[in-house]
Formats: structure tokens, sequence, C-alpha cells
């Protein structure tokens, strides 16, 4: 279940381009706050993603679409070996994204930078379990 969880998440954090927007943190409750736009550009967690992780040695593909605007941000974090997680919150900040999501064991949390306008690496977390990443914007 864990593993589910987990795959999820990732792909949650796997959300982002490389657009000027201000540092935003939207929460599962509908709050959000802004800070002013950073030195660099954030990225922009809006569009799909694909990435790949394994979880105890098994290998995950799984994806995240993300919509919306700062402070308003909806998506669903999807795996190969998980139902669809709702994503509870993302920050942006520079080129690293973080995304969360609720599972029953606890809340997930990607961590990915972009390395350019697509790709990324990063990592999960989930109930004391993590892992790598690595994934690509898709559109």
């Amino acid at each position: 279940m864990k593993t589910r969880l987990f795959l999820a998440a990732t792909l949650s954090l796997a959300v982002s381009a490389c657009a000027p927007a201000a540092t935003t943190t939207t929460t599962g409750t509908g709050m959000a706050a802004s800070s002013a736009p950073a030195s660099a550009a954030s990225v922009n967690p809006v569009g799909r993603f694909e990435f790949t992780t394994s979880v105890q040695g098994q290998p995950i593909t799984g994806g995240m679409l993300v919509a919306g605007s700062p402070g308003a941000y909806t998506g669903q974090i999807t795996t190969s070996v998980t139902p669809a997680i709702p994503i509870s919150g993302i920050t942006a900040t520079g080129q690293e994204m973080v995304v969360t999501g609720n599972t029953p064991d606890g809340v997930l949390t990607i961590r990915v930078n972009f390395t350019d306008a697509t790709a990324f690496t990063g990592s999960w977390e989930l109930s004391g379990d993590s892992g790598s990443l690595t994934g690509r914007r898709v559109m």
C-alpha cells in the first residue's frame, strides 16, 4: 500500500516548468500563501509530468497532472501500482517544486529540481520510506 501511495505522490512532484511565477504554496484547505517573485523565475507547476522510481527494488512509472493557478492548483498523481492520489499542496521556489498528497499511510512528499525546462531529478518520502526519481515534463 505504501508503494502505491508513494508512486502517486511522486508523480505530483514531477510538476514544473520554467516560467516566471511568484513563490506559492497551496494547501488542501484551499488556503494559499504567496510571496514576491523570486529573483530567478520559479517553475510553473501546471502541466503533465512523467517519472520513474523504484520501491523495494521494483521499478515504478507514474505521472502527474496539475491545473489551476497560484493559490488554486488542483491535480492528481498516478502510478503503475496505485490508485490516483489527489494533490494537497504545491510549493515552487526557484527550480525546486515540492508536491504533497494525503494517503491512508500518511503524507507523501515529492521534491524535484529541474535541470532544464523539461527534465528533473528528485526524491520522495512516505511514512519513513524514501527513494529517488527522475522524470520530464510532457506538456
